[in-house]
């Protein structure tokens, strides 16, 4: 009588596992609404100013993420003749303004789903682009360059 608790506990625990409730997913597509992705681009891509770009991402089970755009070059010119965006379709992303004193730029996500934001190069420049994934730790970087 006793041959039957063993796999009947197993069962209970393995369905109890299979219960669990997944965490926050963060996943970058490689193209978006405007274009390809820069948050799905390797490190040290080189691309086309002419092109437009998307900041896209798929956010699941209240994930959150923060980018930051730096500016590695052209530090005497403004944020916008490095990077400019279409903020009137934008739904999904808290943007700061630029600061001229770290050249750097946030864009902070505000829900769940389906993000994305038309975002333009318009010159030669390097950017460096950090990731803060549901929290405030840096969890991911890399470098772009604009011709």
């Amino acid at each position: 009588m006793r041959n039957w608790i063993l796999p009947v506990i197993s069962l209970f625990i393995i369905s109890l596992a299979s219960c669990e409730k997944e965490g926050p997913r963060i996943e970058y597509p490689s193209s978006g609404a405007y274009g390809e992705n820069v948050l799905s681009l390797s490190d040290s891509s080189i691309l086309d100013a002419s092109h437009t770009f998307t900041l896209s991402a798929n956010l699941m089970n209240d994930a959150a993420v923060c980018i930051e755009l730096v500016n590695l070059s052209n530090f005497s010119q403004s944020a916008f003749t490095i990077w400019s965006y279409n903020d009137a379709r934008n739904m999904a992303w808290t943007i700061s303004d630029y600061s001229f004193q770290y050249h750097t730029q946030l864009f902070e996500s505000n829900k769940n789903g389906d993000l994305d934001l038309e975002i333009f190069f318009p010159t030669s420049s390097i950017v460096q682009v950090n990731f803060y994934e549901n929290g405030g730790t840096l969890t991911g970087s890399k470098t772009l360059f604009w011709q």
